[in-house]
């Protein structure tokens, strides 16, 4: 994941603006053949939305660390894929365990999934 403007094939970590200063975040991927100018030319594409699920040992994990259940579904082809956080409790982070701040969270997804799920041309790298 980087922190790179999102762009086609990129998988890009994203805050949103009233959590600027924290390290609250989501992850956006968009597929190989996205173009920035996605709505003049009337494309589309499925959205697949995950929360990342409680924090397991490395033990538990399997190979390569962490779990992707979204990008395994759409082997990075065809579809956006959006990973929600939990938001913490404290509003500073994403929570690792459990499901910290429930209306905060709920609050994140609808506020922020419609922006950050469609990068304009404006926000999105070549």
């Amino acid at each position: 994941m980087t922190m790179e403007p999102p762009a086609a094939g990129r998988r890009v970590r994203q805050t949103a603006p009233e959590y600027a200063g924290t390290e609250v975040h989501h992850s956006l991927y968009l597929p190989p053949d996205w173009k920035a100018d996605w709505k003049t030319s009337n494309q589309h594409w499925p959205m697949i939305v995950e929360y990342t699920g409680n924090y397991a040992p490395t033990s538990v994990r399997r190979r390569g660390g962490q779990r992707r259940p979204g990008f395994g579904l759409c082997g990075g082809q065809g579809y956006l894929w959006v990973v929600m956080p939990y938001v913490a409790r404290d509003h500073r982070h994403n929570e690792r365990t459990w499901w910290g701040d429930e209306e905060a969270t709920v609050q994140y997804c609808k506020t922020n999934l419609p922006g950050s799920a469609m990068p304009t041309a404006a926000t999105a790298g070549p």
